[in-house]
């Protein structure tokens, strides 16, 4: 064989081999923690079947062999590892009391939080904060002792956080929620709907003095500085 032709001929087995590679590792996807999701776009890998999440209908099958024919989700995070998966329709999955649905935006409630975990990962993590109330000297303790293992996977479980025990999974090559934990994994993908986010635009001219009843009327820049407690050495508690 004439080595040039030689070489190119193990140049283009090379190709083929880092196209198949490439192939198989989008499908399989990359390791990561359980906080990695947030607000990007995703699909859903069902290792059991070796498929993706597809629309049919009003629900979706796990009956999709290529990432382009998967259903985009869209996660926003509602607290650390905890999602709300936003479809196309822009839409959130809903855990209706033990059976999967859709919600609109607007009604939104519990049954949307979706809490993402690496498989077998059996770490207490602390609960989420109670919005609005000031938390005791024994939830400090528990979040500030508590040592993140940030667990690296490619695999996950997805449990409704509403009602603990119910899972995301496949039933009949549907997904469901049941009592049996389904191991997925999140591949990037685009074409997911926008998620609509507060903006700072308003405008016009603000109201000025007090009510009838004495109270004051107006605008509040209510916010919190996340890292305020480093610099403070870590005395600030609180939301």
């Amino acid at each position: 064989m004439n080595p040039k032709h030689h070489q190119s001929v193990h140049g283009a087995l090379a190709i083929l081999l880092l196209i198949g590679s490439q192939s198989v590792w989008a499908a399989h996807g990359d390791a990561r923690t359980r906080y990695a999701m947030a607000n990007q776009c995703w699909a859903l890998y069902v290792d059991a079947r070796e498929q993706y999440v597809g629309p049919v209908g009003s629900g979706y099958k796990a009956n999709v062999g290529d990432l382009g024919g998967g259903e985009p989700f869209y996660l926003k995070p509602t607290a650390l590892g905890k999602y709300m998966l936003h479809n196309t329709q822009g839409r959130l999955l809903s855990n209706n009391g033990g059976s999967l649905s859709s919600r609109a935006r607007p009604d939104a409630d519990d049954s949307v939080e979706w809490t993402v975990k690496a498989v077998g990962d059996a770490t207490a993590y602390p609960p989420t904060p109670t919005y609005h109330r000031e938390p005791t000297p024994e939830e400090v303790a528990v979040y500030t002792g508590f040592l993140d293992p940030n667990i690296q996977s490619v695999s996950f479980t997805i449990e409704s956080t509403q009602s603990p025990g119910q899972y995301l999974s496949i039933a009949g090559g549907t997904l469901a929620v049941s009592g049996s934990a389904e191991s997925f994994r999140f591949v990037p993908t685009r074409g997911c709907a926008n998620f609509p986010e507060a903006e700072s635009n308003f405008s016009g001219t603000p109201f000025k003095g007090v009510l009838p009843g004495g109270s004051v009327l107006g605008h509040v820049d209510a916010h919190v500085h996340i890292s305020a407690t480093e610099f403070l050495g870590g005395i600030q508690h609180g939301f």
